[in-house]
């Protein structure tokens, strides 16, 4: 019904590619990321879109967890225009309706220096949206 994309979606477009909703499928990559150096990843350009017949209240929120914790991460931010982020640890909420057309976010995570170096696949990027009919 609702759905994240990524691969440089256009926005009010329908292209891109669906990220998995689960564990297999086509993840969103970021990194590596040097801890010992604080780093910070480029931008991430993504998309979240309806399914045709369907549409989501202005409002929708996305932020990222990490682990099996629901606790918003304060490795992951979010912007609508690349520009000007919401900050880490924070939700970012989409302020108009969400159609069958892309509606273009950006995300960028950090490592910092007290993490040991891993593959983490545990990062998840939580969408809340009221979605219905049309």
């Amino acid at each position: 019904m609702i759905h994240i994309y990524k691969n440089n979606p256009t926005a009010g477009g329908t292209d891109g590619s669906m990220v998995s909703e689960g564990t297999n499928g086509n993840p969103i990559i970021i990194g590596p990321l040097d801890a010992s150096k604080n780093e910070e990843s480029a931008p991430i350009k993504l998309a979240i879109r309806c399914d045709d017949g369907y549409i989501a209240d202005a409002g929708a929120q996305i932020a990222a967890t990490i682990g099996e914790t629901s606790d918003v991460s304060d490795l992951w931010d979010f912007s609508l225009d690349g520009t000007n982020w919401s900050g880490y640890k924070t939700v970012l909420t989409i302020p108009q309706e969400i159609n069958n057309t892309n509606t273009v976010f950006y995300c960028r995570a950090k490592a910092t220096e007290n993490e040991q170096p891993s593959n983490d696949i545990t990062a998840k990027i939580i969408l809340v949206a009221m979605v219905k009919a049309v």
